[in-house]
């Protein structure tokens, strides 16, 4: 399966820049949005020379969203983190009873922890697919920078026009938000 995000466009402003976004849902595109949505960084790189070890979760933006899709957007996302941790679980626990506390191991035992790690994280990587959010962030801190990554590229193109960046990457989607829009209307 390719990544949800293949053909999102990415801006990448300052760290330290504080984020304008444009006034509507980063979702369905409704104009001035009723709540927001906190979104955090999915990945954060650090410098091995930051005397100080970087912590994304402390980091976090407010993203217009209409009410609807806020709660819809933080619940794909609780479910997508909660599966990982579910299914990571179960994997020890079998992994657990399988091969008691019995050192060592043997090649056995690790190439079935290094399995059960993959089957894992495949229910995680299959939901990320099917429910992606339509904006994710990348925090680098060797560059200090923070790259977001929209699906929606006219409001990606809103949103690097705010912040006075450039965007760049991906295969134009559909701007009328069809795309965004049909994505995840099943029930979550």
């Amino acid at each position: 399966m390719s990544d949800p995000l293949s053909s999102e466009l990415t801006v990448t402003i300052p760290m330290l820049q504080v984020p304008t976004f444009p006034q509507r849902c980063v979702r369905c595109g409704m104009e001035s949005p009723d709540s927001t949505l906190r979104v955090f960084p999915e990945t954060a790189s650090t410098s091995e020379s930051d005397e100080e070890p970087f912590d994304p979760a402390i980091v976090s933006v407010e993203v217009p969203a209409c009410s609807a899709c806020a709660r819809r957007m933080a619940c794909w996302s609780w479910l997508r983190w909660g599966i990982l941790v579910v299914s990571m679980s179960v994997a020890l626990v079998f992994w657990v009873c399988r091969y008691p506390v019995n050192w060592p191991i043997g090649l056995g035992g690790w190439a079935a922890l290094l399995g059960l790690g993959i089957l894992a994280v495949v229910p995680w990587a299959v939901l990320r697919g099917y429910l992606p959010l339509p904006i994710e962030i990348d925090i680098d801190s060797q560059s200090a920078t923070a790259q977001y990554q929209f699906l929606d590229h006219s409001y990606a193109e809103e949103f690097a026009a705010f912040n006075a960046v450039p965007a760049h990457g991906g295969a134009p989607r559909p701007t009328d938000g069809s795309a965004v829009a049909s994505q995840g209307e099943g029930g979550a």
